[in-house]
């Protein structure tokens, strides 16, 4: 129960600091509900990968790529561009407690506690900018695929067409020309021997 107050309670926390975001940045109000999906389900992702596989870096990754996927795929229904829903939501992922905890470290003097902090937090900051760039390639490369598909098909059913109407039209012509070849031996005229007619 208590694991479930707490979940609630960081999910409102997510969806307040997205709203504080998204007037910062002044979003048009239609994509606010949207980016506050793609927060909360990258922020979910983020902590059920922590929890259960203790990898900060490939959770960051695979949680920027949820969002990344969420913004594309929503940017297409609100007719928005998608880079807007998905820096809103990855905000909240922005390991910030990590860089103040590296200036804390740097102040205090601790060189390798800084360093080691840093370093994770450079870690996490390339795992999420790579996740976003593997979602944004392969969304390019389907939708360069489809439109090469939707050509090709397109080039196809034009070919199919021209080949139909060609052979219709050689068997019009044919059956035109057998036409006009009967008729032809219809009205041959009848020759007459002349020599023939004399004799008799």
């Amino acid at each position: 129960m208590e694991a479930l107050i707490s979940g609630l309670v960081v999910i409102l926390a997510v969806a307040l600091s997205t709203y504080g975001y998204s007037k910062m940045y002044v979003l048009p109000k239609r994509l606010l509900p949207v980016s506050m999906l793609a927060a909360i389900a990258g922020w979910v992702i983020n902590s059920l990968m922590i929890e259960y596989y203790g990898s900060s870096f490939a959770a960051a990754f695979v949680a920027a790529f949820s969002i990344a996927m969420i913004g594309e795929i929503c940017a297409r229904k609100v007719k928005a561009p998608a880079i807007i829903i998905i820096v809103i939501g990855i905000l909240p992922l922005v390991p910030g407690s990590l860089v103040y905890r590296t200036v804390e470290k740097i102040i205090a003097e601790d060189i390798s506690a800084a360093i080691s902090i840093g370093l994770e937090t450079i870690g996490i900051a390339l795992s999420m900018a790579l996740g976003i760039l593997v979602n944004s390639t392969f969304v390019q490369l389907y939708y360069l695929t489809k439109r090469r598909l939707k050509k090709y098909q397109e080039r196809k059913a034009m070919n199919e067409s021209d080949n139909a109407s060609g052979s219709s039209d050689s068997s019009e012509s044919s059956e035109e020309f057998k036409g006009l070849k009967d008729a032809d031996e219809i009205s041959d005229p009848v020759v007459i021997d002349e020599d023939t007619d004399e004799n008799n």
